[in-house]
């Protein structure tokens, strides 16, 4: 059994006119793809490629387990690994999202919505923790620091 998450982030805007699409996004853990992490893309050998197929194919499975009557609509389909992350991200071992939830990283002086610079806010999930409900908290607050009677609001 693999545990997925799905979306439809296509779906979410009435004005799309193009065919749907899904997200399936599963976690793994990166050690898995550690054989081929340090290795340039023209390097990574078949294994690598096999492994992928294997991993994509049991995703796509799952998918379909789930969602049967999408079957005939699947037209494309691609596998983003640690590896992949890494490559065209630039995240630490393959991370899909954010920094790592850690003690040292939510006592970090570094995450406040004020910086030393002046006027630089920061926005977005690291600030907090991770996800879309911390996301849109961390806007909030960062709009509260520019105009501070927002809090008003919140609270009435």
């Amino acid at each position: 059994m693999l545990d997925i998450f799905v979306a439809f982030p296509s779906l979410k805007d009435p004005t799309s006119s193009g065919k749907p699409t899904a997200e399936v996004v599963a976690v793994v853990d990166a050690t898995a793809f550690a054989p081929w992490s340090a290795l340039p893309d023209d390097q990574r050998t078949q294994g690598y490629q096999a492994f992928k197929a294997w991993v994509e194919e049991r995703m796509l499975a799952q998918f379909l387990r789930h969602f049967p009557a999408m079957k005939g609509m699947v037209r494309f389909h691609e596998l983003s690994t640690p590896v992949t992350q890494q490559r065209y991200v630039r995240s630490p071992e393959g991370a899909m999202y954010g920094i790592e939830m850690t003690a040292e990283r939510l006592t970090s002086p570094a995450l406040h919505v004020r910086t030393p610079l002046p006027g630089l806010l920061l926005a977005g999930q690291d600030v907090t923790s991770p996800g879309v409900p911390c996301a849109f908290m961390v806007g909030l607050m960062v709009a509260a620091a520019i105009e501070p009677a927002l809090w008003s609001h919140v609270s009435g």
